[in-house]
């Protein structure tokens, strides 16, 4: 069995080792395993840890171009990149170059109720991220700090205070907020 965490999350997954011996072995070789794993760019609903040129010295073997939930392939290299991929939803293996068949060497039998979400936090977090016009880093940042402070956001001291003996505030509110919010 193999054990994965990965968002919060905990799983176990059975390696596949009469389907996809040379896939399970040249995986195993890797362990102990640490790594991010990110959403995938071309596939659908999937998390992917990039390898580049890794050689894993192993074919196809066992492979689809649509894993289940739960299911684990390992993209050997070639026309693309060295990868593994962990399916939490639909996915069609694909990658910029087209198509592509993964080796199926590892299935999820516990936390599987727990897959969807895994996916997506990542997605919400890229959705936000965009629709904000902002990096996933920095709407990380707002919301650690906006946990940091309880929850509650930052009011702004000068809010109400009065006449300023300034003509130029509303050009320059902008200017102002951010200086104020630092």
């Amino acid at each position: 069995m193999l054990e994965i965490s990965a968002g919060g999350f905990h799983f176990v997954a059975r390696l596949e080792d009469e389907a996809a011996p040379q896939t399970v072995a040249a995986f195993r070789r890797m362990l102990p395993l640490e790594s991010k794993i990110i959403h995938v760019r071309w596939s659908g609903e999937g998390g992917w840890i990039p390898w580049g040129d890794l050689d894993l010295g192993i074919g196809p073997e066992n492979a689809t171009r649509y894993p289940s939930p739960g299911e684990l392939i390992i993209f050997p290299g070639g026309v693309s990149e060295a990868e593994l991929l962990l399916a939490y939803g639909y996915v069609a293996f694909a990658s910029k170059a087209g198509a592509l068949a993964g080796n199926h060497f590892a299935t999820i039998v516990e936390g599987t109720e727990n897959l969807r979400e895994l996916g997506q936090v990542d997605a919400q977090l890229r959705l936000e991220a965009r629709r904000r016009g902002i990096t996933i880093s920095e709407l990380t940042r707002e919301a650690i700090e906006a946990h940091l402070a309880g929850g509650r956001r930052r009011t702004f001291l000068a809010a109400g205070a009065g006449r300023s003996g300034h003509s130029d505030i509303s050009e320059r509110i902008e200017e102002i907020l951010r200086d104020e919010w630092r």
